[in-house]
């Protein structure tokens, strides 16, 4: 390994050091309530410090989410290599989703304030690498699709992409349904375990192939 190589990875060391408190302190406080210098505090560095592996607050958080999405996709596309179906490959990465969310949390939290479009990704170092694995994300939904369609098992007639996109979107809404659906769910005594059975299983029944397209 050359000198360069080596300087390169002790770089890489230090920035999931960095990583790794940010990480932390996101997690406890949330974007707003962490500033560049309590992370730098957290460190016991000098802010400027920081500023030599991310050149602001953004990058950072975003290099903390990314983690997250990369945890996503991976249990999103695993069950590509367990389902013989399209369909039963479709409803595999859902569930991968809900499992993610329940298993990884603050990942997912973190990821859904996010989503408020409030940041600027010209200003993210990473933001070319977040799209790419949102791609892969979806390519996979896509893919999963694409094969149902092919071997019978999802109703034909669906545009591939916008269906994935709508699947992917639906499973977050399931996830998180918001403070009102929360409401109705408690109102009618359904736990987010039953209502996200129920939901699948309508998701289920909606992309499913009809009897006469089987044939």
């Amino acid at each position: 390994m050359s000198i360069a190589d080596l300087k390169e990875l002790e770089k890489e060391r230090r920035r999931d050091y960095i990583v790794d408190a940010a990480e932390k302190l996101f997690f406890a406080k949330g974007y707003d309530g962490v500033s560049m210098s309590d992370i730098a505090d957290a460190l016991k560095i000098n802010k400027a410090t920081l500023y030599i592996y991310f050149k602001n607050k953004d990058s950072l958080y975003f290099a903390v989410l990314r983690r997250g999405l990369l945890i996503m996709r991976d249990e999103l596309l695993a069950p590509q290599k367990k389902s013989r179906k399209g369909k039963g490959r479709l409803l595999r990465m859902c569930e991968a989703f809900f499992r993610y969310c329940r298993e990884h949390p603050e990942h997912y939290r973190e990821l859904c304030y996010a989503r408020t479009h409030r940041f600027d990704m010209s200003q993210v170092d990473s933001a070319m690498e977040q799209a790419t694995i949102a791609r892969e994300i979806i390519g996979g939904l896509n893919s999963a699709i694409v094969q149902g369609l092919e071997d019978g098992t999802i109703t034909g007639g669906v545009d591939p992409l916008e269906t994935a996109i709508f699947v992917m979107s639906t499973c977050e809404n399931i996830a998180s349904p918001g403070p009102v659906m929360e409401w109705a769910l408690s109102e009618g005594m359904k736990t987010h375990d039953e209502y996200m059975a129920h939901s699948m299983a309508l998701l289920a029944r909606a992309i499913a192939a009809r009897p006469k397209e089987m044939k």
